[in-house]
């Protein structure tokens, strides 16, 4: 259990454990309940409630669409919903065409891994070792074997060892547990690394190299880590400009610009341990906690302070502690892109192209050096796509940045950002995401939310050891976004802190109050007697608890 709120002195003595006691119970109820809490004390039962809502282990952006796997291992996704040309699509796989702001289920997909959002399809690694990929299957992307396309998950052909996969523009990459990689769809420039090109193969094909633990697609090349620091690509080592003309990239990082169908050492890497591949360029994170790029640099994407191309690694200035980087990809024809690192302090920094906010630092200004996007709390990953980003939190929530013209940002709205918001999804009351609704943590984070506190006041001895939702910053963040406060912010079908079903802003003495004795372990009148607004629709703790248990999830309420 925390320790209680810290309060300040009065004339000039400290208060004692007793006072302070009285102040914690005091701010969460409010005085006129606390004469029916005391009565209560003795007979409130100890059972631990929770509310747990799904949140998300990884998070991949693509040309304007991101899917995301789910704590149970389902698969959602969100953003463009459209296929090439004429083509019908559905790379959003719930079974229409339809554009989707909000995330939607992917149908028939219950044990992923991971996921991978490509141009105009989307892939998913299973538990069972198996491949599905759904979307625009026009060059063979899907691996089925061949046209048509899907609007739902299909099986790979010929794939039954796979950890994980990635998807490139119009083409995809397994990685096995025999520490190789298989291949498939488009191979006009040799991405498959298959050492001929072709227009497309539409079954998975092995790439000659070995002891591979990372694989990355590009839009046109693709690159791999192997298991003593080399990094390797293949595939197109220029650039579109415009439909019909080109110009040298670099991707390849090998020194030179032309293409190369067969895996080619980047020169100068021995110590990396994850690689991506982006449109024109490419990064690679090195074991000392550094950052590589090489390739296009229109517009700062290696992050070296400089426009220019080239076709070796450069640092990256200013990182000396990521964890991972990621290179937005996907769109062959837009290789005025960016990049983005993941810290070990929790922030991601990005670097590039920031027409649409992308960088997330809350300007549209290019950068050519690694720029610390918005504080928003712990992150673990970031996923650049080729106009916004998405970072992934340790709590498991998800919030995107930059373009939102097609809804890739999922925060339910088509507008674009430069500052990082929530992909939507359903409140959950446990605000510091450990699992559990706790008196001491949540109804006091809640109650001091209400009172307009912030900063470390908000969250001063009020967080679980086990929180995952740690800093202030995330916490205000995620009660303004996800689970407001304020007038009209909620509707009766969705859950939220209007425990009294009122309509109006959530107060202290009554919504506050119920949530805590409710998480406290109280029942009948001990929870609703004083704590029930004017205008309640819910006006007894049969309908309180009913709308805690059904629309918010709770378990572990008292009868």
């Amino acid at each position: 259990m925390n320790a209680p709120m810290q309060q300040p002195k009065r004339s000039g003595r400290s208060a004692g454990p007793a006072q302070k006691r009285y102040r914690h119970v005091r701010n969460a109820l409010g005085y006129s309940s606390l004469f029916i809490l005391f009565l209560s004390l003795a007979t409130h039962s100890t059972a631990r409630v929770t509310a747990k809502a799904e949140g998300y282990t990884q998070i991949s952006t693509g040309k304007d669409h991101a899917c995301a796997v789910t704590t149970s291992g389902g698969v959602r996704c969100w953003g463009n919903n459209a296929g090439f040309g004429l083509v019908a699509g559905g790379r959003l796989g719930d079974g229409t065409t339809t554009v989707r702001n909000v995330p939607t289920n992917v149908i028939g997909i219950s044990n992923a891994v991971s996921v991978s959002a490509g141009f105009y399809h989307s892939c998913a690694a299973l538990a069972d070792r198996t491949v599905r990929c759904w979307g625009d299957n026009t060059l063979g992307v899907l691996g089925s074997g061949a046209p048509p396309s899907s609007t739902t998950p299909v099986a790979v052909s010929g794939i039954d060892s796979a950890v994980a996969v990635t998807s490139g523009g119009a083409h995809n990459c397994a990685l096995t547990s025999s520490a190789q990689v298989k291949c498939w769809g488009a191979n006009n420039f040799g991405q498959l690394g298959v050492g001929f090109d072709a227009a497309t193969l539409t079954t998975p094909t092995d790439v000659a190299l070995s002891n591979i633990i990372g694989v990355s697609a590009g839009a046109l090349h693709t690159c791999a880590v192997r298991s003593n620091g080399e990094v390797w690509c293949w595939g197109r080592n220029k650039v579109a400009v415009g439909f019909s003309n080109e110009t040298d990239g670099g991707q390849l990082g090998n020194g030179g610009f032309q293409n190369s169908n067969a895996p080619v050492q980047v020169v100068g890497i021995s110590n990396a341990t994850q690689v991506s591949a982006g449109v024109g360029h490419s990064c690679a994170r090195l074991a000392d906690g550094t950052v590589r790029c090489w390739g296009y640099n229109s517009v700062g994407q290696l992050g070296n302070g400089t426009t220019t191309v080239s076709s070796v690694p450069v640092t990256v200035s200013g990182i000396s502690n990521a964890v991972n980087v990621t290179a937005a990809g996907n769109d062959y024809l837009s290789p005025d892109t960016h990049s983005c690192a993941t810290l070990s302090t929790g922030r991601f920094t990005c670097w590039g192209g920031n027409v649409y906010g992308q960088l997330g630092d809350q300007t549209t200004v290019s950068r050519l050096f690694a720029t610390l996007g918005v504080d928003v709390g712990d992150v673990v990953s970031v996923s650049a796509g080729t106009r916004s980003s998405c970072a992934q939190m340790r709590s498991g929530d998800v919030l995107c940045t930059g373009y939102n013209g097609n809804g890739e940002l999922g925060d339910a709205n088509f507008v674009t950002r430069s500052n990082p918001r929530y992909v939507s999804s359903k409140c959950n009351l446990d605000l510091d995401a450990d699992g559990f609704l706790l008196s001491t943590t949540d109804a006091l984070l809640l109650s001091r939310s209400i009172a307009g506190l912030n900063g470390t006041t908000l969250t001063a001895n009020a967080l679980s050891n086990n929180a995952l939702r740690r800093s202030p910053i995330e916490i205000a963040a995620y009660i303004a976004q996800v689970c407001p406060i304020t007038a009209a912010a909620q509707t009766a079908s969705s859950c939220g802190f209007d425990l009294d079903g009122s309509g109006g802003s959530v107060a202290a003495a009554s919504d506050s109050s119920l949530f805590y004795r409710a998480i406290k372990g109280f029942s009948g009148d001990a929870v609703t007697s004083g704590a029930i607004g004017g205008s309640a629709t819910r006006n007894s703790w049969a309908a309180v608890r009913s709308y805690l248990e059904q629309v918010c999830g709770a378990t572990g309420l008292s009868p």
